[in-house]
């Protein structure tokens, strides 16, 4: 039952919803006449250990009805309920933000024919539009809005403002197509990891290059400048994704998300560092080291800040893999076990476990207790490349530690056709990991006995220019060869 259908949809309602969701399930408007609370309550004790071996129908069906002969039956139908009304809850919590509560509502006090109820919503969305609309969510909502104004004032005839409207929705889908545009942009040049072709070769590629989007936005600055910071700033951003090698594109975003961050809520600010984030990671990956350090400062900075804490979005994979790595690789371990430990409920339910798996292979490995990284490396099943390569590259460096030849040989022989039919138009990631291939194989010869002093030494200063993931442990392990060759504490560069 623990993998059921009905088990999954009850781990997407947080623990801070489940009193109101037990309140819905009560209500016979939502419930048709059926009586759910004994089940709710039932499998709400187990909200917080939805693996549990307990958490059967067999076990379930015994302790809604005591002494009663199990029925698949009567559980399978209660079940099916229940999910309905799990989907039910969801779509009621999402009806209840405010922004579409209010369109709804004029729209239909302007069906139904109250006006004066009809005007004070509309005068609350008038205001709500009167002001700058700074946030990124905030120009889509506007569009909606603006559309439900309009058709106010068509019912009540006032044409003059109808127009007045229309144009201002004008003005609107042109904030709204700018930001998108930078947005999709931006995680379409950054994603080529899972790309097979060039994105601007694409039609929408193509389209894109023909905008002139520096012209719009220099428009808008001029005539609203209240809302064309986040413009400007995701403009700058999706520019920095496509000019990955140019540090001054980078150091003149970072400087206006400094100058700005104030001005945005904190979900809003936890985008804009989280994007910073994401373009540290792409320059890193093209070989600019020196962007590590920025990227673990950007990580500490989300955490500590407490940028995340009121965020009701699923932690993102690629963050919390980031977090973890930088952490693992500045020998912060105690720091990294603290945040998997607290931020590990955050991630997606259905990702959850096998995440949580490979962070503990992650730090086991860097604690060098390499039998139980490889137990859990062995447990985090997960189909996402990135993580593939992850996992690939720890279980390789696991062999190594651990003298497995053979093993490792086989794995690196195997990666390497992996490599080969990898489909993707990141060619940093993939020249990345071959470099990481090659230059292991070649440790593994120059640790055999009887290898020449002067070509550990070579070896090194090759491995020191090169692009390669896993740079730090390969040169670590490098250095290692030098102390047994030169003596402790001497070293050939």
């Amino acid at each position: 039952m623990k993998n059921s259908t009905t088990i999954s949809l009850l781990k997407l309602i947080k623990p801070s919803e489940w009193k109101d969701f037990e309140k819905f399930v009560s209500s016979p408007y939502f419930n048709k006449g059926r009586n759910y609370d004994g089940l709710v309550e039932i499998l709400g004790k187990f909200r917080f250990d939805f693996e549990s071996d307990q958490l059967s129908k067999k076990n379930i069906y015994h302790l809604l009805f005591p002494g009663k002969q199990f029925k698949e039956s009567v559980m399978n139908t209660m079940l099916s309920g229940l999910n309905q009304l799990c989907e039910e809850f969801i779509l009621y919590q999402d009806f209840k933000k405010k922004p579409e509560r209010n369109v709804r509502l004029l729209r239909q006090y302007n069906e139904r024919g109250h006006r004066q109820k009809a005007e004070k919503v509309f005068s609350n969305l008038e205001d709500q539009i009167r002001s700058s609309a700074p946030e990124l969510q905030d120009f889509f909502d506007r569009l909606t809005t603006l559309a439900s104004i309009e058709d106010h004032y068509t019912i009540i005839d006032k044409r003059k403002k109808r127009y007045d409207t229309l144009m201002e929705s004008i003005v609107n889908l042109f904030y709204f197509f700018i930001l998108q545009s930078c947005i999709f942009r931006k995680e379409l040049l950054t994603g080529n990891t899972y790309m097979e072709k060039d994105f601007m070769e694409t039609t929408s590629g193509k389209l894109l290059k023909e905008i002139d989007f520096e012209k719009l936005i220099a428009i808008i600055e001029k005539e609203e400048p209240g809302s064309s910071p986040l413009l400007r700033i995701y403009y700058m951003i999706a520019k920095a994704a496509q000019n990955i090698h140019d540090n001054k594109i980078y150091e003149e975003l970072k400087d206006l998300i400094t100058k700005n961050i104030k001005k945005f809520s904190v979900k809003t600010g936890k985008n804009l560092l989280l994007n910073l984030q994401l373009l540290c990671t792409s320059k890193f990956n093209a070989g600019m080291n020196e962007y590590f350090d920025e990227l673990y400062i950007i990580s500490k900075c989300l955490i500590d800040g407490h940028f995340y804490d009121e965020d009701e979005s699923w932690f993102r994979p690629s963050h919390f893999r980031n977090i973890v790595r930088t952490g693992l690789s500045k020998g912060e371990v105690d720091y990294v076990e603290r945040f998997v430990s607290e931020y590990s409920s955050r991630l997606e339910p259905e990702l959850r476990k096998p995440l949580v798996n490979h962070c503990k292979a992650e730090i086991s490995f860097a604690k060098k207790n390499y039998d139980d990284a490889l137990h859990f490396l062995n447990k985090a099943d997960i189909e996402n490349l990135i993580f593939r390569l992850d996992a690939k590259r720890l279980t390789a460096m696991i062999y190594y530690e651990t003298n497995s030849h053979e093993n490792l040989n086989s794995l690196l022989d195997a990666f390497s056709h992996f490599l080969k039919n990898v489909k993707s138009k990141n060619l940093d990631i993939i020249k990345r990991n071959r470099n990481f291939v090659k230059h292991l194989k070649k440790l593994v010869k120059l640790s055999s006995a009887g290898t020449e002093p002067a070509e550990i030494s070579f070896f090194h200063e090759q491995l020191f220019k090169d692009n390669t993931s896993a740079k730090k442990w390969l040169l670590e392990k490098t250095m290692q060869l030098e102390d047994m060759n030169y003596g402790k504490g001497q070293k050939a560069i």
